[in-house]
């Protein structure tokens, strides 16, 4: 049963007579008022025993259970009361969110939240966290922005094999502990049991960059209170957050992409650790990642890393290495028509010096080309006339600009192609220095 008692006394002012939620027999009543302009409210809250299974009414829940017990008051003055969670579980039918026995005991005083205790099991792992937080007021222009303002908090997060997804091409699991305040984030972590299998979309555009002005503003109308505490707590963390994170690749951390370009069954294991670091609106990396027991194919041809390192190394002046710009070690060879052939690359990105070679001795030229375009060039004689630059048989000319070319599609143009995109610079490229 549901009774609902809401009236605008003017539009500067509401007025909650009574929201009254009842399932299966456990009501949740919320009743008070809440006036704009000045700002002020007082919204109380009471639920006992109430049952949380009518969250499974959603069509995308494929089940929902536990209890909530509620006694709180909220208002501008002060804020009392306390909240209690027991054996809460919650799963969607997408299988992207499983929610395990949660508990939670949060008192509220002195206008904050007193997380005395907030444990359970989410998506295969667990986590426990403690800590306080200002209870969020409601700033003037609140019916415009829909966003809450945030006071001071400090969170401590202790997490053992946490599930998360990045997009859908990327699962891993977190341990180590977290310490969450206003304006930082640091800690430890360690990520396990890891599944890379395709190279995020960076460049997913705003949902609103193409809307009118008009479609723009009905939109923010639209908006709920929750998608306005995430954009606030975003924008907070965008514009004033430093964040230092230790983090380490650990057990069972798979690449397994299925192609990129025209690289194909990138596998690998990948082992190493990093400090992680936000200030300034700028990311730095300071640490070194390596791939063991890696392969890919190239048009066919399958090649084993035989090494490859990722190191974020600081400058001279203790500058934390960009995102973007790491330096790379790289060894791979391959065996084509009984001939070994090998590639290695190390330097920056921005400026890679990659190096081919075979067992035969062929050129650079002749190399890139039979794999890049499954044609050996330049491996006969030069025709009686032809120019000094001429180096194949057939007559075809593989100027260092075409390597290049060659290069940056074959190897690189995805990856680089993705750091263009979330920096939005202009242009960059690998070099062959031919």
């Amino acid at each position: 049963a549901c009774s609902v008692s809401i009236r605008a006394t003017t539009e500067k002012a509401l007025n909650i007579g009574q929201f009254y939620l009842e399932y299966e027999n456990n009501p949740l009543l919320l009743n008070g008022y809440v006036q704009f302009i000045p700002v002020k409210y007082n919204v109380s809250m009471l639920a006992q025993d109430f049952n949380l299974g009518f969250l499974g009414v959603n069509k995308d829940i494929e089940q929902a259970s536990g209890v909530a017990n509620i006694d709180a008051i909220f208002s501008n003055e002060s804020t009392t009361g306390h909240i209690l969670l027991d054996n809460f579980n919650y799963k969607t039918k997408d299988k992207s969110t499983l929610v395990e026995n949660v508990n939670a005991n949060i008192d509220l005083t002195n206008n904050k939240f007193v997380v005395n205790r907030l444990d359970g099991g989410y998506n295969g792992g667990t986590f426990k966290v403690t800590g306080d937080l200002d209870v969020p007021t409601i700033p003037a222009d609140f019916m415009q922005t829909k966003r809450l303002e945030l006071g001071k908090f400090e969170l401590n997060a202790a997490l053992d094999k946490v599930g998360l997804h990045y997009g859908k091409g990327i699962d891993f699991a977190l341990t180590g502990n977290l310490i969450f305040t206003e304006n930082r984030l640091f800690g430890d972590l360690a990520v396990d049991n890891a599944e890379i299998r395709e190279l995020p979309d960076f460049n997913s555009k705003s949902e609103t960059e193409n809307l009118s002005e008009e479609e723009k503003s009905k939109k923010v109308q639209d908006k709920t209170v929750v998608e306005g505490i995430v954009e606030e707590v975003i924008d907070k963390i965008l514009k004033q957050y430093t964040v230092n994170l230790n983090v380490r690749a650990g057990n069972n951390v798979k690449l397994n992409i299925p192609n990129v370009s025209i690289v194909r069954n990138i596998k690998g294991t990948v082992k190493g650790a990093s400090e992680v670091s936000y200030s300034g609106g700028e990311i730095g990396i300071d640490g070194e990642y390596s791939i063991t027991k890696g392969s890919f194919s190239v048009n066919g041809n399958d090649f084993k890393i035989d090494g490859a390192e990722i190191r974020f190394i600081p400058s001279a002046s203790g500058k934390v290495t960009s995102v973007s710009d790491p330096f790379v070690v790289f060894d791979a060879s391959t065996v084509v028509n009984g001939e070994r052939i090998e590639i290695t690359a190390n330097g920056n990105v921005s400026k890679l010096d990659i190096k081919f070679s075979s067992s035969s001795g062929k050129s650079k030229e002749e190399i890139v080309s039979l794999l890049a375009f499954n044609t050996v060039v330049g491996n006969g004689e030069r025709k009686p006339g032809t120019e000094a630059e001429e180096n194949s048989a057939d007559g075809l000319v593989v100027s260092g600009s075409l390597v290049n070319t060659a290069l940056n599609e074959l190897l690189f143009s995805s990856v680089t192609g993705k750091i263009k995109e979330v920096l939005g610079v202009s242009k960059l490229s690998v070099s062959t220095n031919v």
